[in-house]
């Protein structure tokens, strides 16, 4: 059965033609989420340097007597309020800038030998491993020496197999009837 199973490793496992594919797709996409990304952390950046200027400008106000202690407070904490929540914003952005193409690399790495990884992977990781493949799960037939799949993951599904056709096949269409009117609902 494991040998069985890694067959099918094997079997699912994409070409380097679509492993090319994948990554150009996904360097694409990594580049669009990336600007888009760098959109928004430049935005939060502004919004941190306005808070900057605003509580600057409260101080210099109460320095000249134009805002009191209790007011200067109240408007520094509020800018302070803001600044906090902005801060935590920026970093979960900044933490999602950090995909890489090494990333990509390496998760298309462990399509190209999705049988090897599960090979040397621990019993835990093996479970993992099998669940994200096969997220319904799979059947074994013994008598027949194969698995049985209900669904296999999205990376996986799109795996560009040719069959070469064992002898020449006839074609099973019939030929024109001649000058008789044909159907258009064929």
């Amino acid at each position: 059965m494991h040998e069985d199973f890694n067959n099918l490793l094997k079997r699912i496992k994409p070409d380097e033609r679509v492993i090319a594919l994948y990554k150009e797709v996904l360097v694409t996409e990594a580049a669009n989420q990336l600007g888009t990304l760098n959109g928004k952390i430049s935005k939060v950046r502004r919004k941190l340097d306005t808070i900057a200027d605003n509580r600057l400008e409260a101080v210099k106000k109460f320095n000249a007597d134009q805002l009191t202690f209790e007011g200067k407070n109240e408007l520094v904490g509020s800018l302070d309020e803001d600044k906090a929540m902005l801060n935590s914003e920026l970093k979960q952005l900044e933490e999602q800038q950090l995909i890489r193409e090494s990333d990509i690399e390496l998760s298309l790495d462990v399509m190209r030998d999705v049988d090897r990884q599960w090979e040397f992977a621990s019993l835990i990781n093996k479970q993992g491993f099998q669940n994200m493949i096969f997220p319904d799960g799979l059947v074994y037939d013994y008598e027949l020496g194969r698995f049985g799949i209900k669904d296999l993951s999205p990376l996986y599904r799109c795996i560009a197999k040719q069959k070469e056709p064992e002898e020449p096949s006839e074609s099973f269409l019939v030929a024109g009837v001649g000058f008789e009117p044909t159907t258009l609902w064929l």
